[in-house]
């Protein structure tokens, strides 16, 4: 978030007496909120994955599905959503058998009337199937058959869902941002 806008959050956030809890997945935002970390019955820090619970023996690890590609995260144009759609024409010049399974949530309605619009208009739909929110062991099976991961972010710090696709043995495509390098 940007700094002047992380500070106005924090401003509101302060006011705000109806708020349950603040929680945040990075204790770096604990040292930068720190008016709102002494408040140690709001404020939570949150880890927002455990690489632990998508461990799997290698004798239980499945096969590969070849023609299934898989992308999950938030599903926001910095994450690149937008791009998606042509990635998977480039695709289908080399390949024709393939399905991009999408799991997440669109914060923004019009972002998810771009997102199928673009697919509909070069004729992608049916190599994606939308699923929505996943929960960690759908998450994990989904990891466990795909191929590969789709990940074309332009924006991270830390990516889980690199760590955990890794960790099942999921091969990884990415743009090369400095995080990912």
């Amino acid at each position: 978030m940007h700094p002047l806008l992380n500070k106005i959050v924090n401003i509101y956030a302060r006011r705000c007496d109806n708020l349950k809890f603040i929680a945040v997945v990075n204790p770096v935002l604990s040292i930068w909120n720190s008016d709102m970390s002494k408040r140690k019955d709001k404020f939570q820090f949150l880890f927002p994955s455990d690489i632990a619970q998508f461990t799997v023996e290698e004798e239980f690890l499945p096969q590969k599905d070849p023609a299934r590609i898989f992308f999950y995260g938030r599903l926001v144009p910095e994450k690149g959503i937008f791009d998606i759609p042509f990635i998977l024409l480039e695709l289908k010049k080399y390949k024709t058998n393939f399905k991009l399974h999408i799991a997440g949530r669109f914060f923004l309605k019009e972002d998810e009337i771009t997102f199928f619009n673009l697919l509909r208009r070069y004729n992608l739909i049916d190599h994606v199937k939308y699923m929505g929110f996943l929960n960690d062991t759908e998450l994990k099976n989904e990891l466990l058959k795909a191929k590969v991961l789709l990940y074309p972010s332009y924006s991270d710090s830390f990516s889980i869902a690199v760590l955990n696709s890794l960790h099942l043995k999921t091969k990884v495509v990415a743009y090369g941002i400095p995080t990912l390098k």
